[in-house]
């Protein structure tokens, strides 16, 4: 599941764990990442088809829920500012 959430930090956090909230009970396990714009989703470079793969991490948060595990997460993502990501902030 991807977001487009215009914000970083404990905004997209939240919107990150609500999703897998709202979805956990669909799926063993469940991924929200958050996006700080629709470019930034574009410049990630996320298929669409099953098994989902993301060419470059440009989320700006994102939290998880694995079968059998605790969740967790990350509201920041460093690598968005080295890869040049569209309205990364580190």
């Amino acid at each position: 599941m991807h977001l487009i959430v215009k914000g970083t930090g404990a905004a997209a956090l939240a919107a990150a764990k609500a999703c897998v909230a709202r979805y956990a009970g669909s799926a063993p396990s469940v991924y929200c990442f958050a996006f700080p714009s629709e470019r930034a989703f574009r410049y990630a470079q996320v298929s669409r088809r099953p098994g989902e793969t993301m060419r470059r991490p440009c989320w700006s948060a994102y939290w998880g829920k694995p079968s059998g595990r605790r969740p967790f997460g990350s509201g920041s993502n460093p690598a968005g500012v080295a890869l040049r990501c569209p309205d990364a902030t580190g």
